[in-house]
């Protein structure tokens, strides 16, 4: 999957898919924040340079309840690639009394994402 093709909607990696090769280790970066606006624009090229690499996945985290949407967006594009980490983080962002209620967590669903995770 290297070289010319995204891991888009129409490419599988599933719990077969090897993540070592005999050329290399291949790697996996679960700190990132692609849905940030300085570079939200750039991230297909991004993910194309990160596969190029030898990156198979992604992991990006949000620090407020506003990147969770763009998150989620993001990961649907690239499934077998992207893995949202909604988060919040302590003293980044705007903190709406809500992101203190346990019901947003129950009401948003985390569950379609599970099944995607690297075992």
């Amino acid at each position: 999957m290297k070289g010319d093709a995204l891991p888009h909607k129409s490419h599988t990696l599933n719990k077969n898919t090897s993540i070592v090769n005999e050329e290399k280790l291949s790697l996996f970066n679960y700190h990132c924040h692609l849905q940030v606006p300085r570079i939200h624009h750039a991230y297909p090229q991004l993910i194309q340079t990160a596969l190029d690499s030898g990156v198979l996945r992604f992991g990006i985290n949000g620090v407020s309840e506003k990147d969770w949407e763009v998150e989620k967006q993001m990961s649907e594009e690239y499934p077998n690639f992207l893995i949202p980490c909604f988060g919040l983080y302590p003293g980044l962002g705007e903190y709406d009394e809500k992101c203190y209620d346990d019901q947003v967590l129950k009401d948003y669903t985390w569950s379609a994402y599970i099944d995607r995770l690297p075992q």
